[in-house]
């Protein structure tokens, strides 16, 4: 009985030492996992940064005399309903002001950084230089300002779904 009972110890030792080594592995498996999530996080990241940059001027830079491509180019950047209200605005606003007037602007981004991201939605804070054109005048008027952008990932491209000047929070 005696030898039954080392051999039951020994047997239980062994069992809870592999109990040990699977609960180890285990750990390193999801370790190993949270490491590529937060490198496929960085990636985002960097993609979401990137598109913002491109947002920017592709919505606000323009020609007036030009201005139907610059309105195909920046409504593509953008989705939902913000899209319609952005275009809307385009049509009612920017483009008889930039065509009466003959303006030109040119946007710049200074800097931008992430506020919040998730696999299907970003929030990027963009600091921006803008210089304003009026045909037949020398120079132009420059301004610095800041853009507060809520993006969505649609189809694998991130695109603008809302937009507020300046430290507000868009309301999407």
């Amino acid at each position: 009985m005696a030898g039954q009972l080392h051999g039951l110890r020994l047997s239980r030792g062994r069992v809870a030492l592999a109990v040990v080594v699977v609960l180890l592995v285990g750990l390193n498996v999801v370790l190993l996992g949270l490491r590529h999530r937060a490198g496929g996080g960085e990636h985002a990241r960097a993609q979401v940064l990137a598109a913002a940059r491109a947002a920017v001027p592709a919505m606000l830079s323009y020609e007036y005399d030009d201005f139907d491509s610059y309105r195909a180019t920046a409504l593509a950047q953008t989705t939902g309903p913000f899209r319609r209200s952005f275009e809307r605005t385009l049509d009612a606003d920017v483009e008889p002001a930039a065509t009466k007037d003959r303006l030109s602007v040119e946007v710049v981004v200074t800097s931008a950084g992430v506020v919040r991201a998730s696999r299907d939605r970003a929030t990027v804070l963009v600091f921006l230089t803008r210089a304003l054109t009026k045909e037949g005048e020398e120079g132009s008027t420059p301004a610095e300002g800041s853009l507060v952008l809520d993006l969505r990932s649609v189809a694998g491209h991130w695109r603008v779904s809302a937009l507020a000047v300046g430290a507000d929070s868009p309301a999407e």
